[in-house]
């Protein structure tokens, strides 16, 4: 801003969320409120700066995306007032009724799909895939003209990859003929509904944004013209958790008239060790592509487009120096094997707060519970931080010296507000939490798809669903057993077991009506009340779908049955009503944003469930001030005083889960690179297990490396949020011979190895760390609950 001609309009600043978004553009406006204060000078022109900042363009990169299609509407084919959503549920209605009247009609290719992936869903999923990827559809279009050329890239892709990862099978010639014949047939059986699809588009996913810029970009010289002359600096915060697509709209927006690129109008912040969002399309060799495109050399931290960043201000010295050590060890690259793109290296960080004085404890500990299961290990670790929140009469006030430090020594106590539980996965997160309530801990879960799978916003999400199907009988006997309408096992029983529909069984029952069936027999008085007094909201609620909002039918159900009272009651009845109203209120903006239907509203908050962060309904009761529960995804860019790390091992709770979109990312860049892309793994590994394909090379060799790589950088991120204590808690597997045994390359055994430790089969250390400041212990724990 201080260069001449250059305006706050000029500036296009893109960060990863809209929080991170509303603090920079604070930070902004704080520093142009300095300059403009002493800047005698120039006062003047810093005040125009920031009175112009409302209109900065400061945000994500769909915010971005967002406003470049609606400046070009026409050009870009969209409905200038188009609906965003986080999936097109439009489409996804579409996809299922094509895929129903194909079936009705006995479609041969719909056959042969079903036959090719075992289940009509996944070919849904796949047509739905076509329709949402615009390169896709570029690069099966291309095939049906050019299949040869389609044949050639898979085959070098093969070779290259091959003899990155195998040097043995690049000699072996692979069969990709099946693979491509399958693609064809997926684009012949899909072709109608893309026919339907070419006028303006009224409602776009999160996806398609950033595939209509790219496609305005690339299709439309003057409109990118227009767009680029309206931007002179592009900053970009957070670029190792960009896309490859995103990376491509960034440097579209950074070429001149020509076509050149102008790598002096991009800034772009980095960390390639802090990229762990594979699962959401974040590729980690996008920042190595960038500087390759900006010319800075392999290898090279300093040069003149390029600084690099290592003074730490977070951690004191005694975490980061033993930290330092680990990761020197753990993000070395193995001998005799080449470093991949997507492998991180390491790099210093150098302290930049001082130890208080008094401090003689190790500050980063490691302690490896001997024992079988998860809650033994949670409830030594629960009674660990009970004894740690004990605070001595000795420290000030949350446990910290006259200067603000932390006291030093082992008399160190914390408040609970203080402490943050790192998880990898929130697949035992109901142990966890089970045990930190038996020892006493006060916690806050910020969770995303443990919010969703608190019992009271199950039961609230099983009623949406039971609304918006009627055919979901399993969504309606959660509803039925909950607080909204209390019925027994044995009422439950005669709804469902007579195999009719349970809605008629139910209507009859409550009208004292004979329903059949030998569990009728079982109903006791009070049963046939609960059943009479249920059906009665039951029948209101169905009356009023349609015509009454989601959200106020909610509130409804809960009112109308007796909800509130068994949700509020017990120690725990504050917490569970205020996560309701949560709910609710999230109920009503997707309800604003497009989800206005049953349906619609089910199918959103289940891709929610799976994909989103959603910390814990705040009761106003001291939740604050309680031990912070959350993944370690959740914490980037957060930092605790101090962190606690546990159940690395932990197995996902969704087989799969964690490769999606992996195995592409050293794909060579081409018309072609679609159709090699790990989504379609379905249609080409099909009956013949031994086939040579590029996709089996992608699932059993390159997503296991690339795996490895992100368990690492997590490692690394999780560690290096506190700031001045790290507890590694995780507990010691055995074999059947009930030896310890640490899996290969699991997270757990990458930090043991970094930490220099080796264990017996006892599970007794042989060797001690040979890090200074780092503390590793083997804890026997009793096998009581």
């Amino acid at each position: 801003l201080g260069l001449p001609g250059v305006e706050t309009r000029h500036l296009v600043a893109v960060t990863f969320t809209r929080k991170a978004a509303a603090n920079l553009r604070f930070r902004i406006d704080e520093a142009l409120l300095a300059r403009e204060r002493n800047d005698a000078a120039g006062g003047d022109a810093w005040r125009r700066h920031r009175e112009a900042m409302p209109w900065a363009r400061i945000g994500t990169i769909h915010g971005l995306c967002t406003s470049l299609l609606r400046a070009f509407p026409l050009e870009a084919r969209v409905d200038p007032a188009f609906s965003i959503g986080l999936e097109n549920e439009d489409l996804t209605e579409r996809v299922h009724n094509h895929v129903g009247r194909a079936a009705r009609r006995r479609d041969p290719d719909l056959a042969r799909l079903i036959d090719l992936l075992r289940r009509r869903d996944r070919v849904e999923k796949l047509v739905l895939l076509v329709l949402t990827r615009l390169d896709l559809v570029r690069a099966l279009d291309l095939l049906s003209g050019d299949p040869e050329g389609a044949r050639r890239y898979l085959l070098e892709q093969w070779e290259a990859l091959a003899r990155r990862f195998d040097t043995d099978l690049a000699e072996l010639p692979p069969d990709h003929e099946p693979y491509l014949d399958h693609l064809q047939l997926l684009h012949r059986f899909t072709r109608p509904l893309l026919e339907e699809l070419r006028g303006p588009r009224t409602r776009l996913s999160y996806d398609d944004l950033e595939q209509f810029t790219l496609r305005l970009l690339e299709d439309h010289p003057g409109a990118a013209r227009r767009i680029r002359a309206g931007i002179r600096f592009l900053l970009v915060d957070e670029f190792q958790d960009t896309s490859r697509l995103q990376w491509e709209i960034l440097r579209r927006l950074a070429l001149d008239d020509d076509g050149r690129f102008q790598p002096e109008r991009l800034f772009l912040v980095g960390d390639v060790k802090q990229s762990i969002y594979g699962f959401r399309s974040a590729d980690v060799t996008v920042l190595g592509r960038a500087r390759e495109a900006m010319g800075i050399p392999p290898g090279s931290e300093e040069g003149p487009r390029q600084v690099s960043l290592d003074d730490n201000f977070r951690s004191l010295p005694g975490v980061l120096r033993p930290l330092n050590a680990v990761f020197a060890r753990l993000l070395a690259p193995e001998e005799e094997k080449e470093a991949h793109p997507f492998e991180a290296e390491h790099q210093e960080l150098v302290p930049q707060r001082s130890e208080p004085p008094g401090g003689t404890a190790p500050r980063v500990e490691v302690e490896l519970v001997d024992t079988k299961t998860v809650e033994v290990m949670f409830a030594h670790l629960a009674d660990r931080l009970k004894a740690l929140l004990i605070p001595p009469p000795s420290n000030g006030p949350h446990g910290l010296s006259p200067g603000g430090e932390p006291a030093g020594g082992e008399n160190r106590r914390w408040q609970p507000e203080e402490i943050a539980i790192l998880l990898r996965r929130r697949t035992n997160l109901d142990e966890l939490e089970a045990a930190l309530r038996d020892a006493g801990v006060p916690y806050t879960v910020f969770s995303g798809r443990g919010f969703y799978r608190r019992q009271e916003i199950l039961d609230l999400r099983n009623l949406v669903a039971a609304l918006a199907d009627r055919r979901d009988r399993l969504a309606l006997a959660g509803v039925l057993r909950s607080p909204l309408f209390q019925l027994s096992d044995a009422a439950l029983a005669a709804l469902f077991l007579p195999g009719g529909e349970p809605e008629s069984v139910w209507e009859r029952l409550a009208a004292g009506r004979p329903a059949g069936g030998p569990a009728e027999n079982l109903l006791l008085p009070e049963d046939r009340e609960t059943l009479a007094a249920g059906y009665t909201v039951w029948r209101e609620l169905r009356r009023r779908v349609g015509l009454v909002p989601p959200s106020d039918l909610l509130l409804y159900a809960l009112e109308a049955n007796g909800g509130w009272a068994g949700y509020g009651s017990g120690p725990l009845g504050g917490q569970r009503v205020a996560n309701l109203y949560q709910f609710i209120a999230q109920v009503r903006e997707l309800c604003a944003a497009g989800a206005d239907t049953f349906r619609r509203l089910s199918r959103r908050i289940r891709e929610i469930a799976e994909l989103e962060e959603v910390q814990e309904a705040d009761t106003g009761t001291g939740v604050g001030k309680s031990v912070k529960v959350m993944t370690v995804h959740a914490a980037k860019g957060l930092e605790f005083p101090m962190v606690v790390l546990t159940d690395l091992g932990a197995k996902p709770q969704k087989p799969g889960f964690d490769r999606m979109n992996r195995g592409g990312v050293l794909l060579a860049p081409s018309d072609f690179t679609p159709l090699a892309q790990p989504e379609l793994v379905h249609l080409s590994l099909t009956d013949d297990e031994d086939r040579r394909c590029l996709h089996r090379l992608m699932r059993e060799r390159i997503i296991p490396t690339e795996e490895l790589a992100e368990i690492k950088r997590l490692l690394y991120v999780a560690a290096t949020r506190a700031r001045d204590r790290l507890l590694v808690v995780d507990r010691l597997p055995r074999n059947r011979k009930k030896q310890v045994e640490l899996p290969e390359k699991s997270p757990l055994t990458l930090w043991v190895n970094a930490c220099g430790v080796q264990l017996d089969e006892n599970g007794r250390i042989e060797k001690e760390t040979d890090i200074e400041g780092l503390a590793v212990r083997v804890v026997e724990a009793e096998e009581t609950l």
